[in-house]
């Protein structure tokens, strides 16, 4: 990923040392028109104009407050920024953007703007409105990675809504609507399909979609603030006392690294939020612990259970079963949605619910 570019510091000329298919995911990303058919060289020119012409724009309608950390850093020290983390994906970003580059410099890995760039950026930055736009785009989607943790999919117009009138924020729909779609084209935890925000985690989006089209009398559950900005995280943080127990046990039955048990978990927690049932789950499980006897997998049942019964459901708007069956009667949600002691149980184990989760 860290190139060597001896020296070299002008757009074009780091630009023209990648290949023309890198080349090409940035004319994509851009959608820089007229360039498909050019010679390396002549497209690493095309690139870097398209770019000096419009850094303004994409600064306001791309750049998230991780990559402009970095940038800011990098713009510290003449265009270089020493890096020692571990996340290549922000790194692959910024390449893609064609902003910023991975590089070696005196054998140390570094992020490198291009020279030809570095005062049309300060020009930038120094209007604070500029940066005010950025920092807002961020906290909007961090609110809205927040609450597709517990809806999964919703419409583009219903999440602006619940931003403006439930949480009471000013957005520029249009605006929003580029960040977004430019941010999902770059990283891989948050989905666009047509109009519709999606978690990266459905295994399905149109049958989950179809799922809660049918359940028209469930509103979306509502979510403070806070409850939001936990669950941006997703992770040990956002868990609940079920997902924390069930995380405990494994802790203390298998030999497995925290790590690793954690990842399990949220595994498993993606699994319970897309309604997969019981059987499936634990053939999943058995994928990653390959459990040793069947008496292994009997004793995490109840654990999983209590997931399936206490985790917030894609399929119910961030309900969860136990949400359902506790409501006996609300303006938003019908009597019919709720689960009855003799109805099938939702895990799928075929008995009545009385008789298996909600016992």
């Amino acid at each position: 990923m860290f190139k060597d570019f001896k020296g070299k510091n002008l757009s074009t000329e780091i630009l023209v040392s990648y290949t023309k298919n890198e080349l090409d995911e940035t004319r994509r990303y851009y959608s820089i028109q007229g360039a498909s058919s050019l010679k390396k060289a002549d497209l690493a020119k095309k690139i870097s104009e398209y770019i000096k012409d419009n850094l303004k724009n994409i600064f306001l309608n791309c750049l998230n407050t991780e990559e402009l950390c970095l940038i800011k850093e990098a713009l510290c020290n003449e265009g270089i920024y020493y890096y020692d983390e571990n996340n290549t994906n922000i790194l692959k970003a910024l390449k893609t953007l064609g902003l910023a580059f991975p590089s070696l410099i005196n054998d140390k890995n570094s992020l490198v703007i291009p020279s030809d760039y570095l005062s049309i950026i300060k020009d930038i930055l120094a209007d604070s409105n500029n940066e005010e736009v950025i920092l807002l785009n961020n906290k909007t989607l961090t609110l809205i990675k927040g609450c597709l943790y517990h809806y999964g999919i919703i419409s583009f117009d219903h999440m602006i809504n619940i931003l403006t009138v439930n949480l009471g924020m000013n957005l520029d729909k249009d605006s929003l609507k580029i960040f977004l779609t430019n941010y999902a084209k770059r990283y891989d935890d948050l989905k666009i399909r047509e109009d519709l925000l999606c978690h990266s985690g459905i295994f399905n989006i149109e049958s989950l979609w179809n799922e809660q089209e049918k359940k028209s009398s469930i509103s979306y559950k509502p979510l403070d603030i806070n409850e939001i900005l936990i669950s941006s995280e997703e992770g040990k943080n956002a868990w609940n006392y079920y997902e924390n127990k069930f995380y405990t046990y494994l802790c203390s039955n298998l030999e497995l690294c925290e790590k690793d048990i954690e990842n399990v978990v949220n595994r498993c927690i993606i699994w319970v939020k897309n309604s997969f049932n019981l059987p499936t789950i634990l053939n999943y499980l058995n994928t990653y612990l390959h459990f040793k006897n069947e008496g292994e997998m009997v004793l995490l049942t109840p654990y999983i259970k209590d997931l399936m019964n206490n985790s917030s459901l894609w399929v119910l708007k961030g309900y969860s079963n136990n949400d359902i069956y506790n409501i006996s009667s609300t303006p938003t949600m019908a009597l019919s949605n709720k689960i009855g002691r003799n109805d099938p149980c939702p895990c799928g184990s075929g008995k009545k619910y009385k008789k298996c989760c909600g016992n």
